[in-house]
């Protein structure tokens, strides 16, 4: 049996709560049953699997990868201006306010240094050794060839 697209979107909103009966009131299930209800959707093998699938997507999406760590410290090392955001949950009248904030920096001389620093490794630029790949034969001779 497959999930259906509700379940999908209480799936997801499970995600971002980790508080199921929450999840199941915001995609839309009667408040009076909505700890019921996600109780039966999160032991569904179905919702097992969608959960791991759909984690697994998640994390892939907020690791960098190499060329985008190579674009942030090139930014940084650059001097140029770093947008940042940060975000507040505060609880006002039982209710959960989330604020974000927004801006930008521009990076400190220590930070630029690091940056460019972590750049010349990768570029291995701050070595006196140098790797050198040799592929060579070997060839064995007869001992009684090597006495005469």
């Amino acid at each position: 049996m497959s999930l259906s697209v509700k379940q999908k979107n209480f799936l997801d909103e499970y995600i971002k709560t980790g508080n199921g009966t929450q999840s199941a009131i915001a995609v839309g299930y009667a408040k009076s049953s909505a700890g019921k209800q996600a109780n039966r959707i999160l032991n569904k093998p179905e919702a097992k699997q969608y959960l791991k699938d759909r984690m697994a997507e998640l994390r892939d999406e907020r690791i960098m990868d190499e060329q985008e760590i190579l674009y942030h410290l090139s930014s940084i090392g650059r001097g140029e201006p770093q947008k940042w955001s940060t975000e507040s949950v505060s609880t006002k009248n039982g209710k959960e306010e989330k604020k974000l904030t927004q801006g930008s920096s521009t990076p400190q001389t220590d930070d630029r240094i690091k940056a460019l620093e972590l750049l010349g490794k990768r570029y291995v630029m701050w070595t006196d050794k140098q790797q050198v790949d040799v592929q060579a034969s070997v060839m064995f001779s007869d001992e009684s060839e090597l006495e005469d």
